[in-house]
């Protein structure tokens, strides 16, 4: 419900009645004056189509957080003690389009083969010697490809960096409901701010790179293999508007602040982990250490 019309892009506290404002990048916010969560259900109504729930509770994300922390040999010592607090994570509600279509296309490639020789030959002592070769005959090869792309998700907003969006794959849509304010109150849900076009074209983008990946693991056979061109034709046949779920957490650490994403639907953690100095010298004095060993039995 919106609230006085004097009070621009506000919506009614459910709670209170008050006004809440609402910035044109939310759909959702907490009410100041008694913390109830407001949802602005008219504009997302409008202008999503879906909602992925979160499966991985507050919980186990920070268990996941610190598991990832641990798992980083590198790190300093106490990295691994860090406490991952519940009031260091926010969930939140991306806002990412969903594409389904066809692509299709022919490809001409070329492929080796590995076979190999023996030869028998003369060496200057008067030895005979077998030597054995591998070489390579190259063959060419060209086709017709297709298949259907079903829930390619581009990002939908600045605030999710495409490659993020990309690393944080995948997200199961099979669990997406249609849109309903339960489902995001609470959370800081965002809205779409890239235009459609944009993000189709960069999906675009990504589906035929994808396409020439599979048909060099899938179609080619051979020892060698080079994709040597690509005709490829992408036709859109749907694309939604869906909200997925993610974890934020903030972690101080050292004065400054870790940040990590989490997938809401599998755990998945991203996140840079500092790396100890210390140890990455004792690593490269240990191999130094090493080959000047085998220097030194070489004969130095």
């Amino acid at each position: 419900m919106r609230a006085d019309a004097n009070v621009p892009g506000a919506v009614a506290c459910p709670g209170c009645g008050a006004p809440v404002a609402m910035p044109t990048f939310r759909l959702s916010a907490v009410c100041a004056h008694c913390d109830t969560p407001v949802v602005d259900a008219a504009r997302a109504r409008a202008t999503v189509d879906a909602v992925v729930p979160f499966q991985v509770p507050r919980k186990a994300a920070a268990a996941a957080i610190a598991a990832h922390l641990r798992a980083h040999r590198l790190a300093p010592r106490r990295i691994a003690r860090l406490r991952v607090l519940d009031r260091h994570l926010e969930g939140e509600f991306m806002p990412v389009y969903a594409i389904d279509g066809t692509v299709t296309g022919r490809y001409e490639a070329e492929i080796g083969i590995h076979y190999t020789t023996t030869t028998t030959r003369r060496g200057l002592d008067g030895k005979r010697r077998t030597v054995t070769e591998v070489k390579t005959q190259w063959f060419s090869l060209r086709g017709r490809c297709g298949r259907n792309v079903e829930d390619h998700l581009a990002s939908g907003a600045t605030i999710l960096p495409e490659p993020v969006a990309n690393a944080l794959k995948p997200f199961d849509l099979g669990w997406a409901q249609a849109f309903d304010p339960r489902l995001v109150a609470g959370f800081a849900a965002y809205a779409f701010d890239t235009p459609r076009d944009q993000a189709v074209d960069v999906a675009h983008d990504e589906i035929l790179a994808a396409e020439a990946r599979r048909i060099a693991r899938d179609f080619l056979p051979g020892d060698e293999k080079n994709l040597a061109s690509l005709t490829s034709n992408l036709r859109i046949e749907r694309v939604r508007r869906v909200l997925v779920p993610i974890w934020r957490a903030k972690v101080p650490y050292a004065g400054r602040q870790l940040v990590f994403t989490v997938n809401g639907q599998t755990g998945r953690v991203l996140g840079k982990v500092p790396v100890s100095p210390w140890k990455v010298g004792g690593i490269v004095a240990a191999v130094a250490a090493v080959l000047l060993y085998l220097w030194w039995r070489a004969g130095g």
